[in-house]
């Protein structure tokens, strides 16, 4: 998932920009673009299914907890509910404050490009850093850009605080992502993996989105990405905490 994320990821970025600039003209080349490039990219695919046995062949024994694997999950989950909530109201905030349309498309091509710096030496980086604290760090600057947005109400200043993304989405579903593959075992993979994806692409989703229209509907879009912001900044200095306090605990004994 390392160069695949890491394509997949440019991919992304040049198809937002593309489209930012076609969407100025009509609504319609959004979809028939986003159609085009589905209809291509499919072209492509080879699947291999070789080495799937030697692949489940590394994962019959891991060192990673259930424990861990739970506490890494809420941090995802509210991670990414600040994620999700940003990707779909990002669009309403830049309508809000008199921006263009196509500010959008350049919103999401240059949230794609900040990842690949990470993704370039995302396993170097985890291996000296650990997969918790990696997650941690990235939801704190996930709170933080999102206050941060909530005060950018121009053009520039939004881009500038939307490169701070590197820093956020992509340590925290990397990081789990990682743990899961890497140090738990084969017999538990499949469950966490399932669970990873309930909740990344589930749980998330329906919590910043309706949680998020019924804040925005009941105050403002700018005061729904400073309380969000906010509820994340907490959340993450709580796990911190509690982080600190369990690995301090765990040491003692040994």
């Amino acid at each position: 998932f390392d160069r695949v994320r890491l394509f997949g990821t440019i991919g992304f970025a040049i198809t937002s920009l593309a489209l930012s600039r076609l969407v100025g003209l009509s609504f319609f080349w959004l979809f028939a673009a986003s159609a085009a490039v589905l209809v291509i990219s499919s072209l492509f695919i080879s699947p291999k299914t070789d080495d799937l046995e030697t692949a489940d062949q590394q994962h019959l024994s891991g060192t990673g907890s259930t424990f861990q694997l739970t506490m890494m999950t809420v941090g995802m989950f509210v991670g990414v509910t600040l994620n999700s909530f940003h990707n779909t109201f990002i669009a309403v905030y830049a309508r809000e404050n008199g921006m263009d349309s196509s500010v959008v498309g350049m919103v999401f091509a240059i949230t794609a490009l900040s990842e690949i710096p990470f993704l370039l030496f995302a396993d170097r980086i985890i291996e000296k850093i650990g997969n918790m604290k990696i997650l941690l760090f990235g939801m704190i600057v996930m709170g933080v850009r999102m206050i941060l947005i909530s005060y950018a109400t121009n053009e520039v200043l939004l881009y500038l605080v939307e490169f701070s993304h590197g820093l956020t989405y992509i340590l925290m579903y990397y990081s789990l992502y990682h743990f899961i593959h890497y140090e738990l075992s084969g017999k538990s993979l499949v469950k966490a993996e399932s669970l990873f994806w309930v909740v990344r692409s589930g749980m998330t989703f329906i919590v910043g989105s309706i949680g998020g229209g019924i804040v925005i509907d009941l105050l403002s879009v700018t005061f729904a990405f400073r309380f969000f912001g906010f509820v994340g900044v907490v959340s993450s200095v709580v796990m911190i905490i509690f982080y600190i306090v369990i690995s301090r605990r765990k040491n003692a004994l040994i």
